[in-house]
């Protein structure tokens, strides 16, 4: 679906980092622009709330079929890195619960381009590994040990699943970590 989408719009004079910029803002989940509940006036707390919005729900399905993608993931990677300020850190706890297995381990492993990360003033995939719930970051460790991506994993993550998951060779490597060799 994403490959016929990309081949429509190769035509297009407009970037694809515009383009992810655009599902954020246009589906209300972008960090400055989300659908929000009042959690207090006074203080102007708001909270992120994307279950109430089908238009939200779907962007996410969108992001999440685009952290998959090899060529489209880049740009995700850019804007969340460029985007996510540390006073989003509500709103990119609430992204993190949405995220699928395979979109957390996107997020987590792979860097963006190096102006990106620059520009960015939050380490998203450090952030990322904190928010993911408990029941997909088995998940995440499976792909990792997959890919032979386990240490880094663990380096990102400290999650105990890591060390349960892991195969014997890593898991040797991972208490090295642990003791600080």
């Amino acid at each position: 679906m994403l490959d016929r989408a990309r081949a429509e719009l190769s035509g297009l004079t407009v970037g694809k980092f515009e383009l992810v910029e655009d599902i954020f803002r246009l589906g209300l989940i972008a960090p400055d622009a989300h659908v929000r509940e009042t959690v207090d006036i006074s203080k102007w707390e708001t909270r992120f709330v994307p279950h109430t919005s089908s238009k939200a729900m779907r962007a996410l399905e969108v992001i999440n079929e685009m952290l998959i993608h090899p060529k489209l993931r880049i740009e995700v990677l850019n804007y969340l890195w460029e985007k996510t300020m540390p006073k989003d850190l509500g709103w990119l706890e609430v992204f993190s619960k949405h995220l699928t297995v395979e979109s957390g381990y996107a997020i987590l492993l792979n860097l963006p381009k190096t102006t990106s990360r620059n520009k960015g003033k939050v380490l998203v995939s450090i952030k990322v590994g904190e928010f993911l719930p408990e029941d997909k970051r088995e998940g995440v460790a499976r792909i990792a040990r997959a890919k032979n991506k386990m240490e880094l994993l663990y380096k990102y993550t400290a999650w105990p699943c890591c060390h349960d998951i892991a195969s014997g060779k890593s898991r040797e490597h991972l208490m090295a970590a642990d003791l600080g060799l």
